[in-house]
């Protein structure tokens, strides 16, 4: 998990990796959404999750 602050307004968002035994997916959590979720978010702990999924087609998927 990697926390980093948005360049226009300076607020907090995260990017991660989330795995399991089928394969991984890169994770953005926008900052209203960090805000809120920031404290609950921990490694190694297990999940459920509600997103968009988004793709370009050189690149892997990612869950937004």
């Amino acid at each position: 998990m990697r926390v980093q602050k948005t360049r226009r307004e300076g607020k907090l968002y995260g990017q991660a990796t989330l795995e399991d035994a089928s394969g991984k997916i890169e994770l953005i959590v926008f900052p209203r959404d960090y805000e809120k979720l920031g404290p609950q978010m921990k490694i190694e702990a297990p999940v459920l999750l509600r997103g968009v999924l988004s793709g370009e087609e050189d690149a892997a998927p990612k869950l937004a």
